[in-house]
């Protein structure tokens, strides 16, 4: 008899692969194996599908389960969390070639999966800009932010924010109006006190929040800033986007 460990191994590939020959000698009713496969999958779907909704209205439910099915078996869960399942999806359809008819879908995915982690973020208090009035003007420009949990900064190819705006509306006349060549320089998302926001940066915001949110210190990302960097800084203060900040190497 192998050992329990092994067992559960076997019974994990199982799921995944369809093959229970190594488990199937030692489970009594070995021919209803099917049904546990079956139901993780039907489960991981549709958690998928939840997180990706306008990438499932996109493409039709008999496509997404094609797709979620195939991202299954490649990329698994890590965790017993099902809200954290879905983060390599969008490279998964990038590189999908029944998914290259929809040039944006990849950046529809990487969206939504923004979305989807600012939703469900840590609720990490912001601090507010006074906390650098302590901090000796010598060592202004070593400082390095922390973001809140969920921030992110995304350079998509196509105007997602709008695409997926009009798909969950199901407003096929906003869709059909969409300029696909309005692609903002950056669209930046964070949970707020009003719910989770898309905001479209401009060239220079697009440029140096990825740098400033990364906790790049501050001297660093000032030198190429212009002369609006003062007032780009404080309004991610002032917008709740800082959790703190420290000095030297990053943490």
């Amino acid at each position: 008899m192998p050992a329990l460990h092994d067992l559960q191994r076997a019974f994990a590939r199982g799921v995944l692969t369809a093959d229970f020959t190594a488990i199937a000698p030692h489970v009594v009713g070995a021919d209803r194996l099917g049904i546990y496969r079956n139901t993780v999958r039907v489960v991981l779907t549709q958690s998928l599908r939840l997180s990706f909704p306008a990438v499932d209205r996109l493409v039709g439910e008999a496509f997404f389960d094609h797709a979620a099915d195939r991202f299954i078996s490649r990329d698994p869960p890590r965790t017993a969390c099902l809200g954290d399942y879905g983060e390599g999806f969008a490279a998964f359809l990038a590189a999908m070639p029944e998914a290259a008819g929809i040039a944006y879908l990849a950046d529809v995915a990487a969206y939504e999966w923004a979305l989807a982690c600012a939703a469900r973020a840590d609720d990490t208090p912001a601090i507010a800009i006074d906390a650098l009035a302590s901090v000796p003007e010598a060592l202004h420009g070593a400082i390095r932010l922390r973001a809140r949990p969920g921030v992110a900064v995304l350079h998509p190819a196509a105007p997602v924010d709008r695409i997926v705006a009009a798909v969950l509306a199901d407003d096929d006349a906003a869709m059909a109006a969409i300029d696909l060549a309005d692609i903002p320089p950056g669209i930046l998302i964070q949970r707020s006190p009003a719910g989770v926001t898309a905001e479209r940066l401009d060239d220079e915001a697009a440029t140096l929040l990825p740098r400033l949110l990364a906790g790049e210190p501050l001297g660093a990302v000032a030198e190429v800033g212009g002369p609006g960097f003062a007032a780009l800084l404080a309004r991610q203060f002032l917008a709740g986007r800082i959790a703190g900040f420290t000095f030297g190497a990053r943490t």
